[in-house]
């Protein structure tokens, strides 16, 4: 929480405003802060962990959203991208109201993303979660 009081302090701050950095920078520490405390809440079971994965969700979409390949460095895009649909897997496994029709479509999402990152050599733990997630052999 400590961290939330930080950002929120870091946000008032002119040179913060000037340069947009609420959709970069802040939102992009937002969404590590909001992350850990809804892995750490749930890991402690306490009933206000899906506030703080609703949260980190909502940002890694702005990030993925406002910044595209070739707008910021590669690797932070990729980096973005990839923590994107890992918390949209948490996103999807943990809501209980979410349609059939809906996850279906985020499931063809990620399934995009992964045959576009499938070029690369490297196997990532993390990308194969998310083929997990959606039963694809990688």
């Amino acid at each position: 929480m400590k961290s939330i009081e930080s950002i929120n302090t870091l946000v008032e701050r002119t040179p913060s405003v000037e340069n947009n950095d609420l959709v970069g920078l802040i939102s992009l520490f937002k969404a590590y802060v909001y992350r850990n405390l809804f892995l750490s809440k749930q890991f402690l079971g306490e009933s206000d962990a899906y506030e703080w994965l609703k949260k980190t969700f909502d940002e890694r979409t702005s990030l993925k959203n406002n910044f595209g390949r070739g707008t910021i460095d590669t690797q932070l895009y990729n980096n973005f991208c990839l923590e994107y649909y890992l918390s949209l897997i948490n996103y999807l496994s943990t809501t209980p109201d979410i349609d059939e029709f809906e996850k279906y479509m985020y499931k063809n999402e990620m399934t995009e993303y992964l045959i576009s990152v499938k070029k690369e050599t490297n196997e990532n733990a993390y990308l194969k979660q998310i083929a997990n997630w959606c039963d694809i052999k990688r």
